[in-house]
């Protein structure tokens, strides 16, 4: 879930079919993010090094990494554009 709430009324049809427990990521789309990231920095969720991958929301792009960044300082992150060619996944190499 990585949509921000507002915008969920603007969604495809198609996309409205699935539940909104998998669609709405809170007021900004963050917050199941940074429920994830903490969970990986505090419960040792990721053996290191590790990797993540998100699917994100284009317009949170940048927002991603610095908060990725803020969590784990010597991580590396990357991220990678859809066909369309617009950012769409984070890569994070945990280190």
């Amino acid at each position: 879930p990585y949509i921000p709430k507002s915008y969920i009324p603007t969604l495809q049809k198609e996309v409205l079919a699935e539940p909104l427990k998998a669609l709405d990521g809170g007021p900004d789309g963050l917050e199941t993010i940074r429920k994830l990231l903490i969970q990986i920095q505090t419960k040792s969720k990721i053996k290191k090094p590790g990797f993540i991958i998100l699917e994100i929301l284009p317009e949170n792009s940048d927002k991603i990494v610095k908060l990725a960044r803020s969590y784990f300082p010597d991580g590396s992150f990357s991220v990678f554009e859809d066909l369309s060619k617009k950012p769409r996944v984070l890569l994070g190499r945990i280190a």
